[in-house]
């Protein structure tokens, strides 16, 4: 919905939950939306180390990987972008929904063919 701040603030309320709770995946997940608000905000830096910290919690989890390869996206790294796309389809805990594995793919075929 592209409302960055307002996510950050309902994230920054799940993430003390979450470490309250010593909840490990609910902490990485949180991380990982973290890290797509701060990336949609531009702050790419935050955004990459908060991508980083959710991968060591879960380093299985596909929509880490495709939440990053966006944020790389905008950053005009194409390399790392296709790179983490490729690996968020064939990570699997969780997988994607099948609108999203379709959105990787459409992203990897643009990505390759802006390479050739």
């Amino acid at each position: 919905m592209k409302k960055f701040n307002r996510a950050l603030t309902d994230l920054n309320h799940a993430l003390d939950l979450a470490k309250n709770l010593g909840s490990h995946i609910g902490e990485a997940y949180t991380r990982n939306g973290r890290g797509l608000a701060l990336g949609g905000l531009g702050n790419y830096e935050m955004a990459l180390a908060e991508f980083e910290s959710a991968i060591k919690l879960c380093p299985n989890n596909a929509w880490v990987y495709y939440n990053r390869g966006l944020t790389f996206e905008r950053m005009g790294e194409s390399n790392k972008a296709l790179a983490d796309f490729k690996v968020a389809l064939v990570k699997n805990d969780p997988i994607f929904t099948n609108n999203k594995r379709k959105y990787a793919e459409s992203k990897l075929k643009t990505l390759v063919g802006m390479k050739s």
